[in-house]
C-alpha cells in the first residue's frame, strides 16, 4: 500500500539472504533478532509493522532514495 503496488508476501527459510528494497547492498540482507535477543539480552524498540507503516521510517527512506522511481533488483530473492 505505500508504494502504491501489490505486495508479494512469501515466507523464507531462516537465514536467506535478500536484496531488501531499502538498503540495496552487493552482500544481500538478513536479520536475526533472536541472536542479538540472546548473546546481547537486546529488545526490540520498533515494530517493523509501524516502521513499513505510510509514515514509517522505512517507508519514508523508500521515497527520500526515489527507489519508487526505478526497477528494484530482486534477483537475490530465490523467486
Amino acid at each position: 500500500e505505500a508504494t502504491g503496488k501489490p505486495a508479494q508476501i512469501v515466507s523464507l527459510p531462516a537465514g536467506t539472504k535478500t536484496s531488501f528494497p531499502f538498503r540495496p547492498n552487493a552482500e544481500g540482507f538478513y536479520v536475526n533478532p533472536g541472536k542479538a535477543k540472546e548473546v546481547l539480552g537486546w529488545e526490540p524498540k520498533h515494530s517493523v509493522l509501524d516502521d513499513l507503516s505510510r509514515t514509517g521510517f522505512y517507508t519514508r527512506d523508500f521515497f527520500n532514495l526515489r527507489l519508487d522511481e526505478g526497477a528494484l533488483d530482486t534477483s537475490k530473492d530465490g523467486l
